[in-house]
Order: structure tokens, then sequence, then C-alpha cells
């Protein structure tokens, strides 16, 4: 298969059987396994036209007249057997294998794993700091080197915490963390707390705040 200048990634792809599962490393263009409608990576079922075509089965659907995307044949697109048995042996390492993760993963289930790997990078929140890291070890970069303070808290239990401006973590007890922060305004203060998760979009926590002065 030629790559061209697609990107390239290592993979590994064993054969059938576990007591005569061959196995070798290649480098190849990663677009090879990737729909060319859709951009996505191919998974079964796989179809093609016949002269061999692939289209993954989200895509085949809206191809018009059964035309074929990249030839425009009219087309009977039958299942590729080859192909999705290629599909299911091709594993690629976690792109947080940096960080920790040591998952091998068929390559079409990657970007899937990936959007909840618990080993995702935390970048540091201080503007010119560059270190990235799990979690667990952004809490250690940041007592460590920047002497931030760190709190233990309890869900639905509350907390009392005299503040100074500046940034606070608070952690439970199953390894959350938040990032509480205290800024210094013309008018008061601003307080914030935010919850650190590598690729979050929605929060399923909630807090009540007060501020006492002293």
């Amino acid at each position: 298969m030629d790559g061209g200048t697609s990107s390239k990634r290592r993979v590994e792809a064993p054969g059938e059987g576990q007591s005569s599962c061959k196995r070798q490393n290649a480098t190849m263009g990663m677009d090879t396994l990737d729909c060319p409608v859709c951009f996505h990576p191919l998974r079964p079922p796989i179809y093609q036209c016949s002269v061999g075509h692939f289209v993954c089965s989200s895509c085949r659907p809206k191809l018009v007249r059964n035309k074929c995307h990249l030839c425009s044949a009219e087309t009977t697109f039958k299942r590729c057997l080859g192909m999705e048995r290629l599909m299911e042996s091709v594993t690629v390492a976690c792109s947080n294998a940096n960080y920790g993760c040591a998952q091998k993963l068929t390559y079409y289930q990657r970007e899937e794993h990936e959007d909840a790997c618990p080993s995702a990078p935390c970048f540091c929140p201080a503007s010119s700091c560059s270190f990235a890291g799990p979690t667990d070890a952004l809490l250690e970069h940041s007592a460590s080197q920047h002497k931030w303070p760190c709190t233990t808290i309890n869900y639905s239990e509350d907390v009392e915490l005299c503040l100074e401006p500046g940034l606070h973590f608070l952690r439970t007890k199953d390894r959350e963390i938040f990032l509480l922060n205290v800024a210094l305004e013309p008018y008061g203060h601003a307080i914030s707390v935010v919850c650190i998760q590598p690729k979050a979009i929605n929060s399923k926590f909630k807090c009540r705040m007060s501020l006492v002065p002293f």
C-alpha cells in the first residue's frame, strides 16, 4: 500500500490463531485505513465497489445512485471480509503512552479510547509553565514546583478554607482534582472553581460557595 505523503504510524498486525500467531512491526500511511468519504477509520462492516474501492457502512447509503465515490461507476457494493480482517488485526498504541497509558487498541477504536483515557494529560495553569501530565502528576508538580496548597475534601460535606489570592487545589479520595482560584479585583474578590479533567465537555459536579471576610 502506498502511503504517499500521508501521516505514518507504526502498527502491529497479528495473524490468526494464538499458537501460530505471526507479528511484525510495519510503517504505513494511516490514511490508507480511513474511509475516503468521511475520513474516519474504517471499521466492520466495510464495503467495496466492483473495482475494489472501499467505503464505510455509514457512508455507503449516502452515495447517489450507488455510484462509487472514486471511479463513479454504478455498482453493487459488497462486504470486503479481507479488509475487515485487516482492520481487526491492526493495533496501535494510545497517543498518551508517554503519560503512562499502556493500552494497545485496534486502529478504529483508538479515538474513542483517547476521548476517555485516564492518562490523558492536563496542563499546568501557570501561563509560563509548559508542564503536561496526568492529574496525579500535575498535583505533584503544582506542590513541588509552584508551592500551591492542596486540601483533601469529601463530597456533600462543607469545607472551610482560609484563602489568600492565588491558586488552591482541592482533591477528593477518588482522585478528582479541582482548581480554586481567588483573584483580587478592583471592586472585591473573584472566586472560581473548575474541575481539572482532560477533554472534559460537561462537568458532573456542582458546588455552593460563600465568602466570609476576615
